[in-house]
């Protein structure tokens, strides 16, 4: 899609303006550089969805032990599917395994499963589950704090900026023993004798990690470089911006106008440049462009998600598209004045 000579984007600029901007989904970077990991890390995720889909995808297995963990008063008594299509999935599952692994262990016993009673009493792959289980919610919460509407590229970037310098303080902090930054993994290598080289697997799982996110997000392809001006143009300076003399200009007489300061911190980036679009036509149109690019796919994953709430197997063969505008809108309709325009039903 984004080769320079046959992706699609090259063939739109080819048949459109060369300069058209095109931005790749963070959503999705962030999932792909996530996904990388060491051998030993992969072959504990591998194992925990085998373990899981032995329990769940049998009937009888997934009812014996719902009643197990009944009678053991278990905060849970179901283990979680994991589907790559969801990507908030993969955290979820680890964790609640983790949570359920006495029960886990005993539902093994009872059935005399040797194989996964041994990875379950196996101190050190229960560590790396319990990390495993920390740092996959932890990127979960990054992918959640990118979506929504309204999300623009410096505020995703940032958000981006900020979790790769919280692993560069998790290594520093792992270098030093102290783990307390992974709740479930520092509670247990506590709780057990472990050895020590399950710290030097975390640690190069880190260094994967920010190795993966340099990959992914590369400075050089920052959209932020230049343009931040226009998070705030009151506070800009003109030597770091990519605008030409007469848009200086322009900045300086608008960054000099006190009534607008006030002005900028009452709007949202997009409403103050829409709003000063009269006085500074130059400015509210660079800004714009960069303001308006789709950061992520998050609108379209939403209106997928709707269609598929809304045209179900029993309305297959449904007209939806006035139902999903209304799924989809953040307008409220007007009830009130809609049932006013229709004729009450006459009694017969």
């Amino acid at each position: 899609m984004v080769g320079h000579l046959s992706g699609i984007v090259a063939k739109v600029k080819n048949v459109g303006h060369p300069d058209i901007l095109s931005t790749q989904c963070i959503l999705h970077s962030e999932q792909l550089a996530s996904k990388k990991m060491s051998p030993e890390l992969h072959e504990v995720l591998s194992d925990v969805m085998k373990i899981v889909n032995h329990i769940r995808h049998k009937a009888l297995n997934s009812r014996l032990f719902e009643s197990l963990c009944e009678e053991m008063g278990s905060q849970y008594t179901h283990l979680l599917l994991h589907a790559d299509v969801r990507w908030l999935s993969r955290g979820k599952i680890l964790t609640r395994l983790f949570t359920l692994r006495e029960e886990v262990k005993l539902f093994f016993q009872q059935q005399n499963n040797v194989k996964f009673q041994e990875l379950l009493f196996n101190d050190e792959w229960v560590a790396k589950l319990a990390y495993l289980a920390d740092i996959f919610p932890l990127l979960n919460e990054l992918n959640i704090s990118i979506q929504g509407q309204l999300k623009d590229v410096f505020t995703v970037r940032d958000k981006m900026d900020a979790f790769q310098k919280k692993i560069l303080l998790w290594q520093t902090r792992l270098a030093v023993e102290d783990l307390q930054m992974f709740q479930h993994f520092d509670e247990y290598m506590k709780e057990k004798d472990v050895n020590q080289r399950v710290v030097a697997i975390v640690q190069q799982h880190l260094e994967s990690l920010t190795e993966s996110f340099c990959r992914y997000f590369p400075k050089k392809e920052d959209p932020r470089h230049g343009n931040m001006w226009i998070t705030d143009p009151f506070a800009a300076n003109s030597k770091n911006n990519k605008l030409n003399m007469s848009e200086k200009e322009s900045l300086i007489d608008l960054s000099s106008d006190s009534s607008l300061k006030t002005k900028f911190l009452e709007l949202s980036k997009s409403h103050f440049w829409l709003y000063v679009k009269n006085e500074y036509p130059l400015l509210s149109e660079k800004a714009m462009k960069i303001l308006i690019q789709f950061s992520t796919t998050y609108l379209y994953e939403k209106t997928f998600s709707s269609v598929t709430v809304v045209k179900t197997r029993y309305r297959s063969q449904l007209e939806i598209s006035k139902s999903l505008r209304l799924a989809v809108t953040t307008l409220e309709p007007k009830l009130h004045e809609i049932l006013q325009n229709k004729q009450e039903q006459i009694s017969h």
